[in-house]
């Protein structure tokens, strides 16, 4: 299984990646200049993400730390990998599926309510 936190990290005891990490270095010069990226600009890293969760998938569960702020940066990163869970903590375009989860709870508690919607020990 793979869970995806979108907004601020966590942990349930799961190798951790930050998808921020991924980003090719033209990206990551792009947003230090202040420039937002395009979609254009966002592909490559959404493929890289994509690449890491279907690897780590197949070795057990992690947690991802990625913004995915719209519906088609979701599917391109989930594309194919069998569990992948959304868990929302931010404002942003919510996928219809996904579990959200109030952040204004202390972590233990937001950690607890995670692990029992995915059914983690």
């Amino acid at each position: 299984m793979i869970v995806v936190l979108m907004g601020a990290a966590g942990a349930l005891g799961w190798p951790f990646i930050d998808a921020d990490d991924l980003h090719p270095q033209g990206n990551v010069d792009k947003m230090g200049r202040g420039i937002p990226l395009t979609d254009e600009d966002r592909a490559p890293w959404l493929a890289r993400v994509h690449e890491r969760i279907e690897q780590v998938s197949r070795r057990g569960s992690a947690v991802l730390a990625c913004s995915a702020l719209r519906p088609h940066y979701r599917d391109a990163i989930a594309a194919g990998v069998a569990d992948v869970r959304w868990v929302l903590l931010a404002a942003l375009e919510p996928p219809a599926d996904a579990l959200v989860v109030a952040a204004d709870r202390p972590v233990p508690a937001i950690v607890e309510a995670i692990r029992q919607a995915v059914g983690a020990p």
